[in-house]
């Protein structure tokens, strides 16, 4: 198990000195849609203020 995590953790860091530009993780991408969409009024909520 020690060997394959080191493969693993060896290939990140290959993977990523080869890459032309930096790629966000899919991980990173989704945390970050997250936080837009909990920030985002839905409409009908907005209509609701609106009439207040």
């Amino acid at each position: 198990m020690r060997k394959i995590a080191e493969i693993r953790f060896l290939t990140g860091i290959l993977r990523e000195s080869v890459r032309p530009f930096p790629v966000a993780s899919l991980r990173t991408v989704l945390r970050a849609r997250e936080r837009i969409d909990r920030r985002r009024v839905p409409a009908s909520e907005a209509a609701d203020l609106d009439a207040v």
